[in-house]
């Protein structure tokens, strides 16, 4: 199960403060329907990060870490993959965002 964010959502989430592009419409369009499924049947959720610019710290916390306080961090990271071969550094503030902030056992 995939999500190519740049293709489904914006190569600049959250940039524009336009609904379709913050984190809340995400998570609740795209990222926890999908994340329930691959939950559900055991598998990992694989979120595609090629050909995003940037990503701002709010949709992180609006989609990611909302995700994570629902979940716990430690499920998140069982059941998700972040992909992304050109912006690793993205990629591990995503995931230091997520433990950061949120809590490991739920």
């Amino acid at each position: 199960m995939n999500i190519e964010l740049a293709n489904e959502l914006s190569p600049a989430p959250g940039a524009c403060a336009c609904y379709q592009t913050s984190g809340h419409f995400f998570l609740e369009s795209l990222l926890s329907p999908k994340f329930e499924s691959a939950k559900a049947e055991n598998r990992m959720l694989r979120i595609d990060l090629d050909g995003v610019w940037g990503m701002t710290d709010k949709f992180i916390q609006d989609s990611f870490v909302a995700l994570s306080s629902v979940h716990s961090a430690f499920v998140v990271a069982e059941h998700l993959i972040i992909s992304a071969s050109d912006n690793e550094a993205l990629k591990a503030r995503i995931w230091l965002t997520i433990f950061n902030s949120s809590k490991f056992i739920k």
